[in-house]
Order: C-alpha cells, then structure tokens, then sequence
C-alpha cells in the first residue's frame, strides 16, 4: 500500500502508530537504543493504548557522541519513507504532509551528574532575547538548512549561508566543539530549564508488548511515571499542562 492511500484510509491513531512502527525499524536497523517515553509510555501503561486526546509519538534515546552525523543519517533515511523531518541538538520531529500536526517526537538525552537531561519542550519558552533566538536559530541551521523564524529570516539566512559551508567542510569532532559550544553560550545566555531524570531511571529496560510491537520501557516504569505525572498518574487529565505540572522540568 502506497504512502498516500494509507494516509487517505487511516485515522489519526493508526497514523501515530504508522510514525512508531517506521522509527522502530529505522533505530533498529540502525542499532539505536530507544524506549516510550513522556505521554507515548503513559498511555501504554495506564491505557493499553495511545491516550485518545494525544496528536504524537514520545520516544527517549541517548545523544550520541557522534551526534550531528548519525542524525543527519536518520534524517536521509526517514525522508526515503517520504517523511518530513526536523531536527536539532535535542530533539528529532518526523510527521507526514498530510498531516503536520501529528507527529513522532524523539527526545535526546545527555548524562549531567545523577540526572538525564533534555532541554526538549523546556526550551522554546525561554528563548526571548534576541542573541539566545540567534544563536538557537544557528544551531536549527546546521541541522535542517533552514530558518524558521520569518522575523529574521532574511539577516539569519544570509549569515548562514556563508558560515554552513564552513562547518560542512569540518570533521566531525570539529563540527561537535562548535555546536557544543553554541548550545552552552543559548544556554548560559537564555537560562533555559530543562527536562531531568533520575538516571537511573533510563539505566535498564524491560520489554513490553503494546501497539502491535515489543517496545523497551524503563523497568521501573511506575516509579518514573510518578516522578514526571505525580502520585496521580494513573488518572486522566486531558488539561495537562506540561511546562506547569511536569515534575521533570527544572
């Protein structure tokens, strides 16, 4: 079945699960270690199923030294599935045309001291200078070739323009102390908070079997889904505010 005619057939659920069996495929081929993570666990746990109100995929992998490269692989490799794909430092978005609003998310952790740490969706709202959005901008550059801040589109694509060319030429460690560097000054600048786990939490997995495949789970999964959800993680609440309620953001 083509792309298109299961796209035209499917509601949204079976094209979230469409998202998760092609990640699947893609990390495993690839060597990857994955896991459900965020709201995608949850509803594994809690529903048996994807939660009804969800419009994506949450996974969890470790940020590899080698970063910029393999992303720029998987990249290549979900757009032969005839995917858009966005990347960045943290974070990989994969998601049909058709249907930009639903999509598969991954986020990438790094080890800081006891925790597991993603800037993920804590990032964005923090980015409110004009230097800190530069230098996010620079970083979503090199990553994707594109700038997605119509405001300073034309003076950002300009200066890339002349700097990626640079950056392409450099050999991978090169490539990782630049960004690495530039993703210290967007934080140092924007005081950012971040997404942090207990990692051992993300340090053994179990196997489960949910949306017609066996996934990897952090083995204590209750214990994890307390400390992001709360005592009450087991109940429902479709006005979940993520940025206010998530035990998980510092």
């Amino acid at each position: 079945m083509s792309v298109q005619v299961f796209l035209m057939t499917r509601n949204k659920r079976e094209v979230l699960i469409k998202l998760l069996e092609s990640a699947k495929a893609v990390f495993e081929r690839k060597g990857i270690l994955f896991w459900l993570d965020c709201g995608t666990l949850l509803g594994a746990i809690r529903d048996k199923d994807i939660i009804n109100w969800d419009h994506d995929i949450d996974l969890g992998c470790w940020k590899n030294q080698n970063d910029y490269s393999l992303k720029i692989e998987l990249k290549k490799e979900f757009q032969a599935l005839g995917y858009n794909v966005f990347i960045t430092d943290h974070w990989l978005n994969i998601h049909f045309n058709e249907f930009p609003e639903i999509n598969l998310d991954v986020n990438f952790y790094i080890i800081d001291g006891e925790y597991a740490i993603t800037p993920s969706s804590s990032l964005y709202p923090y980015l409110t200078n004009l230097t800190s959005t530069f230098i996010d901008q620079i970083i979503r550059y090199f990553y994707n070739k594109k700038i997605d801040k119509k405001r300073f589109r034309l003076i950002m694509t300009t200066f890339c323009y002349f700097i990626y060319p640079v950056f392409f030429l450099m050999n991978d460690l090169m490539k990782k102390k630049i960004l690495d560097f530039l993703i210290f000054l967007r934080k140092k600048i924007s005081g950012h908070r971040v997404e942090a786990v207990p990692r051992i939490f993300f340090e053994n997995f179990k196997i489960i079997s949910v949306f017609s495949g066996d996934y990897n789970v952090p083995l204590q999964t209750e214990n994890y889904l307390k400390y992001r959800y709360g005592e009450n993680w087991i109940v429902p609440k479709k006005d979940w505010d993520t940025f206010k309620q998530d035990g998980t953001i510092i």
